[in-house]
């Protein structure tokens, strides 16, 4: 595990997220991870689609949740 996603765990830990942002922010990190590996592994363009789709589906679910979170935290 990179630095950055030690600090970004460590933050999503301090802030108090739920299971389900975490779980949703390691099932980012390990599509990206696939993502780059199959890339080199292998050069099929079919493959590459489903990726790229698997790839944007987990960055909004991401998103998604990340902003239901920040509208959470409490007006000052």
């Amino acid at each position: 595990m990179l630095a950055t996603e030690r600090m970004s765990f460590a933050f999503a830990l301090g802030k108090g997220w739920h299971w389900w942002s975490m779980l949703t922010l390691l099932l980012h990190r390990i599509t990206m991870h696939t993502n780059v590996w199959l890339r080199y592994a292998y050069k099929l363009l079919p493959l590459d689609i489903y990726r790229k789709n698997i790839l944007l589906e987990w960055r909004g679910a991401f998103l998604f949740l990340l902003s239901r979170r920040i509208s959470r935290v409490p007006k000052r």
